[in-house]
């Protein structure tokens, strides 16, 4: 309460001095809000702290109605003790919305109900306290019924615009359509222009089967103020999504913003085809859906309204601006639609389809910036700081075209823009990867019993044997001492077989040079990520999706331990290397790209090199794959961990260590340590959407990134963060005491 009571006291009291005019009605709100937003926030800063601001913000969001309306209440008898308030009413009303024009500015992808703040959302200037502010008072109060609207009632206030406000509304006699998104044009001029346009908004009507368009359901003209009801969507605009990816990341994100891209694109085409131009988007008018399992949707609004938004703005601009309070706020909520407008709209030309291009272009560059007060880019150099995140000189140059001042230099429509960007997703292929053969790995394991170790066919006759043994023979010992499992009398073993086959005929396991075990995973196929009733699941765990691994392929039943790095690379990392049993436990301190190296070396050791053998890390999917063995649950055992079997905070394992390799049971394929002890690095750069697009066979990635992805979490980690679909996003140039890695063999 106290946090309340402090943002509260200070935007009243800095309305009761900087926008009094307003509150009287002598000025609009947009002359004032500026020196509010500037007043409240040195109040909050002198008497808790700017950090107080954000907490402040939440526990306003999160208050319900009436818990709100006594704050509110208390507030005013505090002020009312040191201000003469004429305009107590007024006042009343404009801070009643305050919860409402929060909340609309929380919602974002983690939180679709806005009801919490970002956890790193920090407050440094007063212009960042602005957008919270409600910009006017609304011209409906909730509960209220408007004549001519049918059986409407107005719950809640969804939205202010320049010339609109939205409501939540809601028709208890009609459950099958409610509830609806109700525009209302609050002043004449608009007015006039909808009873003009209605040949537009009957053309609209049109659209209202396609998938990503809103549909308008009715216009009621005779109301009292015109309004236009649509179906309402439940989610966050794509304003949400931007605010999160600017707070929880310091890099673009340019391949999900294709991917965002090429889904606008596909439905503004959609309306295009039928001759309908939008003519105003903008981020606030794309509706994030969120779906089951984690899938969302992409829906657009405003089709037909866009048009007379235009009309009414280009009108006003001959007579005045708006105030830069007002730009402000609409810019940050990415509501401003002069930031969207082509030049030939600021003409006032002919609506032409390659407006909307203009418009797509800036929005997918305010993705690339995360900032929706980004305007177009201008020059030939602005992609330059989004060139090693991914970004493509050919995507840059699409770009370019898309916001070019001519409009014969831009796609012809968004279905023209839908197939390039479906091009440029294409484009980006995953990185290059060996792959073991079918035939391969029997021939090799039959070669190896009789000291060949080689598995083409090619190398399979005779001669070719005998040429491999005498290769050999005069190669210099190994650099690697061996242990005595490690050999053979009479010639070194390179591959060993320590068990039967599996049911595809390919040895169980095989122990390598180094002394590596490692167990055969099968083709296959599984349900990758968590699904929506897992305990513990992160937005970026799904949706759970469909995912085949089309090859076999060998995994080392353990991750690397200390004492197999420091007979390979000559050294030790680890943090935990002075302790009892280390060359058994599992090594850490080791980079993503130390691993990287690991692979590399091991694959040129002489006995590798001549047995066709590759290593690399696993993929992302071929770990949770092969952690799952087969199932769904959880962990591989469960929905519930066991501290016998997970080795992280509360089990039964040490608390300030990890454990010996092999310490927990194996999962069915025979695989040690998958739950816990430590992370393990995988192939793939981190991405947090990458799953909504990712492929369905054989994924390795996004093809650039910030982070590497870690699996299987550790000793330092919760039981949750242990599960086999928990991802964890790494520094891949940081190294921990709570990272190793396991390897992937296959075969040349």
């Amino acid at each position: 309460m106290a946090l309340l009571d402090t943002v509260l006291d200070a935007v009243s009291l800095s309305m009761c001095e900087r926008g009094r005019r307003a509150l009287l009605g002598e000025i609009p709100y947009g002359d004032v809000l500026l020196d509010v937003s500037r007043s409240a926030f040195d109040h909050i800063r002198k008497h808790a702290g700017t950090g107080d601001i954000r907490r402040g913000l939440e526990t306003i969001a999160s208050y319900e109605a009436a818990s709100y309306q006594r704050a509110l209440g208390d507030m005013m008898d505090r002020l009312s003790r040191h201000q003469l308030l004429p305009f107590r009413d007024v006042l009343w009303n404009y801070l009643t919305t305050f919860p409402i024009t929060t909340r609309q500015l929380f919602r974002r992808p983690s939180d679709p109900t806005g009801r919490t703040a970002p956890d790193n959302l920090e407050f440094y200037v007063p212009e960042q306290l602005l957008p919270f502010l409600p910009p006017r008072l609304p011209h409906f109060r909730a509960g209220s019924t408007i004549p001519k609207l049918d059986n409407w009632r107005l719950a809640e206030l969804i939205g202010f615009g320049v010339n609109s406000e939205v409501w939540y509304g809601v028709d208890d006699s009609q459950a099958a359509v409610s509830p609806a998104a109700l525009k209302f044009a609050i002043d004449p001029a608009t007015t006039n222009i909808i009873n003009e346009e209605d040949a537009l908004l009957l053309k609209v009507f049109n659209l209202n089967e396609k998938t990503g368009i809103v549909p308008l359901r009715s216009v009621y003209v005779e109301a009292n103020r015109p309004c236009l009801e649509s179906a309402f969507v439940y989610g966050y605009d794509l304003t949400g999504l931007i605010r999160e990816w600017q707070s929880e990341s310091r890099t673009a994100k340019p391949e999900a913003a294709l991917k965002l891209m090429r889904r606008l694109a596909e439905v503004v085409g959609k309306a295009h085809s039928h001759g309908i131009i939008h003519r105003a988007l903008k981020p606030s008018n794309v509706i994030v859906h969120p779906g089951d399992a984690g899938k969302f949707s992409l829906w657009i609004s405003d089709w037909g309204w866009g048009q007379i938004e235009h009309r009414r703005a280009h009108e006003a601009s001959r007579t005045s601006s708006l105030p830069k309070a007002t730009q402000l706020y609409l810019a940050n909520r990415g509501s401003y639609s002069a930031l969207y407008c082509s030049p030939q709209q600021e003409r006032n030309e002919k609506p032409d389809v390659r407006d909307d291009v203009y418009a797509l272009g800036v929005i997918w560059y305010q993705l690339l910036k995360r900032d929706t007060t980004a305007p177009a880019p201008m020059g030939d150099d602005w992609a330059e700081e989004f060139y090693a995140h991914g970004f493509t000189q050919s995507q840059a140059k699409l770009l370019t075209s898309c916001v070019s001042p001519r409009a014969e230099r831009r796609p012809g429509d968004g279905r023209s823009l839908a197939d390039l960007l479906k091009a440029e997703v294409y484009s980006l292929q995953p990185p290059v990867r060996f792959e073991s053969k079918s035939s391969s790995l029997p021939k090799l394991a039959a070669a190896a019993v009789v000291g060949g170790g080689f598995s083409d066919s090619k190398r399979e006759d005779p001669d070719a044997a005998d040429a491999a043994a005498a290769t050999l023979s005069r190669i210099s010992a190994p650099i690697l001492p061996r242990s005595s499992q490690d050999t053979m009398s009479g010639s070194a073993m390179h591959t060993i077989i320590l068990s039967d086959k599996s049911v595809d005929g390919k040895p169980k396991q095989i122990r390598n040079s180094l002394g590596m075990t490692f167990t055969h995973i099968p083709a296959g196929a599984f349900e990758m990520g968590a699904n929506d009733e897992e305990v513990g699941r992160k937005p970026h765990e799904t949706p759970r999706h469909s995912v085949r691994i089309p090859h076999g392929f060998y995994l080392s039943t353990t991750p690397v331990t200390q004492s197999q790095y420091l007979r390979l690379m000559g050294k030790n990392p680890s943090f935990f290397s002075k302790i009892e049993h280390q060359g058994d436990m599992p090594v850490e301190m080791v980079t993503w790209f130390e691993a990287e190296r690991f692979c590399q070396k091991l694959m040129s050791l002489a006995d590798e090199m001549l047995s066709n053998r590759m290593y690399r890390l696993p993929t992302e999917a071929e770990w949770e794959f092969a952690c799952r063995a087969g199932t769904k649950t959880a962990f591989w055992f469960g929905d519930e961990a066991k501290p016998t079997q997970v080795h992280a905070k509360g089990s039964s394992f040490p608390v300030s260590q990890p454990s010996p390799v092999g310490s927990t049971p194996p999962n069915p394929w025979g695989l040690f340590d998958v739950h816990g002890n430590v992370n393990e690095w995988c192939q793939d750069w981190y991405e947090e959407y990458y799953y909504f697009d990712s492929p369905g066979a054989d994924p390795t990635g996004p093809t650039k990134g910030e982070k590497k992805i870690a699996r299987g979490g550790s000793w330092t980690d919760p039981a949750s963060d242990c599960r086999s679909a928990a991802r964890h996003a790494m520094e891949p140039t940081h190294p921990c005491n709570n990272i190793g890695f396991r390897v992937v063999l296959c075969f040349k």
